[in-house]
């Protein structure tokens, strides 16, 4: 079975968190900690990314340049902020909230095309 998304995150203890909350929502996924294989699941259009801010800096990709599907899960404040100016779903690690209202929203997206 695929996975409804990718995590690329390079902190365990954090993918953990984010695999525990992503349950809730009935969502499957993988996870790596390779800038590279979160590249590729972009260019393959292989479906949503929640992509740490850490591994982002590593892939070498314009904030501008990231599709919709992609949302920027970091602790850098500004990176966060930069990313919401140029329409990249962002949110900040200690908002919880947050990350649900997102996974919630790809919840629904994966629901509506079975």
């Amino acid at each position: 079975m695929r996975p409804d998304l990718l995590v690329a995150e390079d902190d365990a203890t954090l993918a953990w968190l984010l695999m525990d909350r992503l349950a809730r929502f009935h969502l499957t996924a993988r996870v790596t900690d390779c800038p590279q294989e979160a590249r590729r699941w972009i260019q393959e259009n292989s479906g949503p990314l929640v992509l740490d801010g850490s591994v982002f800096q590593q892939m070498d990709i314009p904030l501008e340049a990231l599709p919709r599907c992609v949302i920027i899960w970091s602790g850098d404040d500004q990176l966060v902020e930069r990313g919401r100016q140029v329409g990249v779903k962002s949110v900040r690690k200690h908002d919880l909230e947050g990350l649900d209202r997102m996974l919630r929203e790809i919840a629904g997206a994966v629901e509506a095309k079975t």
